[in-house]
């Protein structure tokens, strides 16, 4: 099945392990300890997600923009297995990062929040040997990935030979209807989750909703 990841952005320790219960007691088994989550209160609560749920997959983003070793390593370090970093840093800080993830025995995800030409900083990137890519809606940003525009990129996105998408921003049980044609890793849920009337029952829909197949991790939607 494709994974659900569960982005926790709240900004308290006792929110984010509050979340964090409900997710993994519904059947979340990744969860991201959020880019806010981190810098209000420390990469220490990726230490305790990892001791709270050993079996559960950790992601830390870090969204790295700089000193992409010296990141890694922080998160690799407090457990986490997988550290979202950002599409828009230089390409040394990618493979600053790539190369202490891999002595670490951690993975990347690469973010394109940001990025303006996202097909081409996607091809850029898979260049470098980083594969699993995130076509990734801020917050604050003013789009939906329905729209016209953003839904054609996100099919070209997702159609590069060695590229495993995932697909983050404004995703909910309802709107993931829109993207089942969309061959993907995984999803980021941040909002859709802990802004639900019923975010256990939320859950459930996300799960029942999701492909059953994940787009193969590396091969990219081509093959």
């Amino acid at each position: 099945m494709v994974h659900i990841q569960y982005a926790i952005d709240v900004v308290t320790r006792a929110e984010a392990l509050s979340s964090a219960a409900l997710a993994t007691e519904s059947g979340i088994r990744s969860l991201e300890a959020g880019h806010v989550l981190v810098k209000a209160v420390g990469v220490g609560i990726v230490t305790e997600l990892r001791e709270k749920y050993p079996d559960a997959e950790i992601i830390a983003d870090m969204k790295t923009m700089d000193m992409g070793r010296e990141e890694v390593s922080v998160a690799a370090e407090a457990g986490a297995d997988l550290i979202i970093v950002c599409g828009a840093a230089s390409d040394g800080v990618l493979l600053s990062a790539q190369k202490e993830a891999r002595s670490r025995g951690v993975d990347l995800l690469v973010s394109l929040m940001g990025v303006k030409n996202r097909l081409s900083r996607a091809r850029a990137v898979n260049d470098l040997g980083l594969h699993r890519i995130i076509a990734h809606r801020g917050i604050d940003d003013d789009f939906l990935w329905t729209d016209k525009e953003p839904r054609q990129q996100l099919s070209q996105l997702a159609a590069l030979p060695g590229i495993s998408l995932t697909l983050a921003g404004g995703i909910n049980a309802r709107t993931l209807r829109e993207f089942q044609d969309v061959p993907v890793e995984r999803l980021i849920v941040g909002r859709g989750i802990t802004e639900a009337p019923d975010p256990r029952s939320e859950i459930r829909d996300l799960l029942d909703a999701a492909p059953r197949q994940p787009a193969p991790a590396g091969t990219g939607a081509a093959e």
